[in-house]
C-alpha cells in the first residue's frame, strides 16, 4: 500500500453512531436560550469547531429570524459566545454517553497497522471534550497514534488544513499525497481537500445519513470534494488501493 497514514474524524466516523452527542446539546442549549431549533438545524456545519458551528446555526434564515422574533435583535457575537459557554459544561457532562466505538472500526485500524500505515484523529470537540473520549474509545479497541483538536491549532479548525498539517508533522508522514483523511461531513472532505491529502466520505454512520438519508448524504460528501465514499469504514482498505 503506497499510503503511509489514515487520518480519521472521530464523532460520526469512528465514535458515536450517527454523530449524537453535538445534537442533543445544541439542542438543548438553543431550547434553553429561548429560541428551540426544528428539524436538522442542530445537525448544519457539523464537522466545524463547535462555536464556529453555532455560530453558522445562528446564520440559518430560520434561526435568525427566530431570534429576531424573540429578541428583538438578530444574533449577535456576543450570542455566539454566551451559547458556546453553554454548550462546553452541557456537552462535557454527557459526551461520554455517545462515544462509544463504530462497529468494526477497530478491525480496520488493526489492518491498516499491519500494513505499516499510522493513525491520526482530527475533531470539532476541544481538547476537554476529546480527553474524555479518547480513554473511553482506547478501552473500546479504538486508539489513534496521535489526536488533535483546535484548541492546538489556536481555534482554527476545519475547513482549513492546519490540523492535518499538524498530525502529519507529529508522525512525520509526508507527502500530503500519501495521507488519507475520512470523515462524515463535508467540513471533513474540504479539510482534506485544503490539505492536499485524499479525501474519504463514510454514509452509514454519518451525520449527513442522520440529516438527509444517505443517498443525499453521499451526494454532500462528493460535492464537498470527496475522492471517494464508502457506505462504512469496511470498506476502507479497498476504496484506498482504488486511489490513484
Amino acid at each position: 500500500m503506497k499510503h503511509k497514514a489514515v487520518i480519521f474524524d472521530w464523532a460520526g466516523t469512528v465514535v458515536d453512531y450517527g454523530c449524537q452527542a453535538p445534537v442533543v446539546v445544541l439542542d438543548r442549549i438553543f431550547a434553553a436560550a429561548g429560541v428551540p431549533l426544528q428539524g436538522t438545524e442542530s445537525r448544519h456545519a457539523m464537522g466545524l469547531l463547535k462555536k464556529d458551528q453555532i455560530r453558522e446555526i445562528c446564520r440559518l434564515p430560520r434561526v435568525a429570524d427566530a431570534w429576531l422574533q424573540y429578541f428583538g435583535v438578530p444574533p449577535e457575537e456576543s450570542d455566539v459566545e454566551r451559547l458556546f459557554a453553554n454548550f462546553v459544561p452541557t456537552q462535557m457532562s454527557c459526551i461520554e454517553d455517545y462515544s462509544n466505538v463504530i462497529a468494526g472500526v477497530p478491525a480496520v485500524v488493526d489492518s491498516l497497522r499491519s500494513r505499516g500505515l499510522k493513525i491520526g484523529g482530527t475533531t470539532g470537540y476541544t481538547r476537554p471534550m476529546l480527553d474524555l473520549v479518547i480513554p473511553k474509545a482506547k478501552a473500546q479497541g479504538y486508539s489513534p497514534d496521535f489526536a488533535i483538536t483546535p484548541t492546538e491549532t489556536d481555534g482554527l479548525g476545519r475547513p482549513l488544513p492546519w490540523m492535518i498539517f499538524e498530525v502529519m508533522r507529529r508522525l512525520d508522514v509526508y507527502p500530503p499525497s500519501t495521507i488519507v483523511k475520512v470523515g462524515d461531513t463535508p467540513s471533513d472532505m474540504q479539510e482534506a481537500r485544503n490539505a492536499g491529502v485524499w479525501a474519504i466520505g463514510v454514509v452509514n454512520s454519518s451525520n449527513e445519513a442522520a440529516a438527509f438519508g444517505p443517498i443525499v448524504a453521499r451526494q454532500r460528501l462528493e460535492q464537498a470534494g470527496a475522492h471517494c465514499v464508502i457506505a462504512t469504514l469496511e470498506e476502507l482498505e479497498s476504496a484506498m488501493e482504488s486511489l490513484a
